[in-house]
Parts: structure tokens; sequence; C-alpha cells
């Protein structure tokens, strides 16, 4: 089992924006999620690293999360879960189609607003 800590991720608002391509819009990632799956993946290469965590090949992973949010405004878990296995896309699994990704449960936590992951092998 690999566990690791990471920031939360931007809103779905901040997260991806639309631009014009030729006569079509397309909805591409903004600097802060690029960013933040970037961190994502070296805090999950650093993890794997550390714990001595194989990269799942075949097979399905389980991906159980914690959230841990910075006020008392109504949260959605559910919008952590695109992020997540997109950040942890080609480190813990090789595609995040193997990923069965399970929101645990949520607290507030003002001091240290962050995700708690672990990704297991079935």
């Amino acid at each position: 089992m690999l566990r690791l800590t990471l920031p939360l991720p931007p809103s779905k608002n901040r997260s991806h924006h639309w631009v014009k391509i030729g006569k079509g819009w397309r909805r591409v990632p903004t600097k802060d999620m690029e960013k933040w799956w970037h961190h994502a993946r070296v805090a999950g290469f650093t993890a794997m690293w550390d714990q001595q965590f194989e990269c799942a090949v075949d097979g399905k992973v389980v991906v159980r999360f914690w959230c841990y949010w910075p006020d008392k405004r109504t949260h959605d878990a559910g919008n952590m879960i695109d992020p997540l296995l997109d950040g942890l896309n080609g480190v813990c699994y090789a595609d995040d189609c193997q990923a069965l990704p399970r929101a645990i449960d949520f607290e507030l936590c003002r001091a240290d607003p962050r995700l708690e992951v672990e990704v297991d092998r079935l």
C-alpha cells in the first residue's frame, strides 16, 4: 500500500478554461492545474521510492482519499476524483482506467487543508 499527502487541487472553476481552436472550442487545463499535477506526480514518485511501491502496470488499484477542507463552506469530495486520478496517472498505475476511487471521509482542517491518499492493488 502506498500513502501520500497532497495539497487540495484547484477548484473545478479554476482548473480548466475554454480556448478557441479553429472553428471549435476546447477545454484546456490552467497553469494552476498543470502545476498541481506536476506536484502530485513528484510526490507520487517520491512516496513510491520511499515506500518501495511498484507501479501497477496491469490489474486494478483502489485509490482511497480523505479530504481536509480549509473552511466550513460546502465542498464536494467527488470533485477531487478527476484531478487526483489524472495526477497519479502513469505514476502509481499505468492508466487511470485501472483506478477505483473511494472518497472515505472529510473533515475541517484550517491549518493544513490537504488530501491524504492511499493506493492499493486489488
